[in-house]
């Protein structure tokens, strides 16, 4: 069975996301104290709940908007 990402990380990532600039996922990883691999995990997660994103060709990550 697969692990399901905590509700509150993926909010903190979703916050994150839309206030900082150009972070990467190694950087949403440092400021909230987790593996990478946790962040990767979640963002699909985070699209799901309509935080669009975009990620530059350096793998940093931007607020693209909002799905309604």
């Amino acid at each position: 069975m697969a692990r399901r990402t905590s509700e509150t990380l993926v909010d903190a990532i979703a916050r994150l996301a839309q206030e900082q600039t150009n972070v990467t996922a190694n950087g949403l990883a440092e400021m909230l104290g987790v593996p990478a691999s946790t962040v990767a995990r979640a963002l699909p997660e985070v699209e799901a709940r309509g935080v669009l994103l975009a990620e530059d060709d350096h793998g940093r990550l931007s607020f693209f908007g909002r799905r309604r």
